[in-house]
């Protein structure tokens, strides 16, 4: 009955605006549940026009314990690989670990870019 429109601000122009317009998908919130929507007040199919863009999870005695998601992963930069590379862990209602302890981050990561000036 709702349905979540991932449109970048390109996408509301007319014309070219479908080549900016990424997923178009069914979306269980409402206005009085706890990840709440926006929407109207009637029967029929329609867009929502508010809602969380991020979800937090963080367990205060594990340091690296965080769980992140982006609505779309969002990075701002349209031909991007990770422009919309969460989009199924927001359908899904699956997270990303972000861990904080620099030896944590040294064991789960192989690969480092040394940036200097």
């Amino acid at each position: 009955m709702r349905r979540l429109r991932l449109v970048c601000l390109l996408g509301l122009a007319p014309l070219v605006g479908g080549c900016y317009r990424f997923e178009n998908m069914p979306i269980g919130r409402s206005t009085n549940s706890f990840v709440m929507t926006a929407h109207g007040s009637t029967v029929e199919c329609q867009f929502v026009r508010y809602g969380s863009s991020a979800r937090h999870i963080h367990d205060l005695s594990n340091v690296d314990a965080n769980w992140f998601v982006l609505l779309g992963g969002r990075d701002g930069w349209h031909s991007s690989a990770t422009f919309a590379d969460q989009v199924a862990f927001w359908q899904s209602d699956d997270y990303v670990q972000l861990r904080l302890r620099l030896d944590s981050v040294r064991r789960r990561f192989h690969y480092f870019l040394h940036l200097s000036r």
